[in-house]
């Protein structure tokens, strides 16, 4: 059974993938989700992403703002530390696979 966390990465994945024409990781799915949950959204977008990342995000910042829920299940001790060691998991993958393809 996925835990909680995993269940609230997988709903900021879908919201973002139907708001954000870009295909985006789930680091930086979260990371928009946080992003424009803050006061200062529009700025911050803007120092953190493209021009078409930063666009769709702005005009459905209430959409993807992270929910009071998933913050809280995301960032509860057991929470947090499971999604990090996914991304941790995922980028490892991803620079593995990217050394032995350089290397062939």
């Amino acid at each position: 059974m996925a835990s909680h966390a995993a269940l609230a990465v997988t709903a900021v994945r879908e919201r973002v993938s139907r708001l954000i024409s870009t295909p985006v990781s789930d680091a930086e799915a979260l990371k928009i989700c946080f992003t424009c949950a803050t006061v200062e959204c529009e700025a911050l977008l803007e120092l953190s992403h493209s021009r078409v990342v930063r666009t769709e995000a702005s005009t459905h910042a209430r959409l993807l703002a992270i929910t009071p829920q998933e913050f809280d299940l995301l960032l509860r001790d057991e929470g947090f530390t499971n999604i990090l060691d996914s991304i941790s998991r995922q980028r490892w993958r991803k620079t593995r696979q990217t050394r032995n393809v350089s290397a062939s």
